[in-house]
């Protein structure tokens, strides 16, 4: 990242696995060389965006409570939430280990789940990326 060169390992047909050190949270471009021999039909060099993600903070839960079949519109306030992994479908809610998509990104710092059935009790509650 930045200047820093990286070897990958092949994945699976279309993955690349590498560990980039530290980086700034945000937009980082990544330039990939194919350095196959000899070169095989649709190898070729390019740029792709990765995007460093900050820690996700969960501080608040709206309502704190409702019925164990599910269906409550929570609201969840913290921090680190991400346009891009709701855009994505990546930003999920966990409920224990109940995980369901964020139905609704309002800002960075507030989202929404819809609560699945659970059995009645306590249930610990997280966002991720």
């Amino acid at each position: 990242l930045g200047t820093t060169i990286l070897t990958a390992s092949p994945g699976n047909t279309d993955t690349l696995l590498c560990a980039p050190a530290a980086s700034p949270v945000g937009d980082v471009v990544i330039t990939i060389l194919a350095d196959v021999e000899p070169p095989s039909a649709g190898t070729t060099d390019g740029n792709i965006i990765l995007t460093v993600q900050t820690t996700l903070n969960t501080t608040e839960l709206t309502p704190t409570h409702g019925p164990s079949y599910g269906g409550t519109r929570v609201h969840v306030k913290g921090s680190g939430f991400s346009l891009r992994s709701f855009e994505l479908t990546y930003l999920r809610c966990h409920f224990d280990n109940d995980v369901v998509l964020v139905s609704e990104y309002l800002t960075a710092s507030e989202v929404v789940c819809i609560t699945p059935a659970h059995e009645t009790g306590y249930v610990s509650v997280r966002v991720t990326n």
